[in-house]
C-alpha cells in the first residue's frame, strides 16, 4: 500500500471514515426498511389468503 502524504492535513482521513461509516450505517437501514416492507406484504397476503 502506498504511504499517506506528509503534507496533506490529518483531518480529510477522518473525514473519510466518517463518510464510509454514514454511508454503512444508512445502507443497513435501508435494507431493514426494505425487509420490512417485504414481511409486512407477506404478511397482508398470507393473512388475505387465509380469508
Amino acid at each position: 500500500m502506498s504511504e499517506p502524504d506528509p503534507g496533506a492535513p490529518r483531518g480529510r482521513s477522518a473525514w473519510r471514515v466518517a463518510g464510509i461509516v454514514v454511508a454503512v450505517v444508512l445502507g443497513v437501514c435501508g435494507l431493514v426498511a426494505v425487509a420490512g416492507v417485504l414481511l409486512f406484504m407477506l404478511a397482508i397476503n398470507s393473512w388475505a389468503d387465509s380469508k
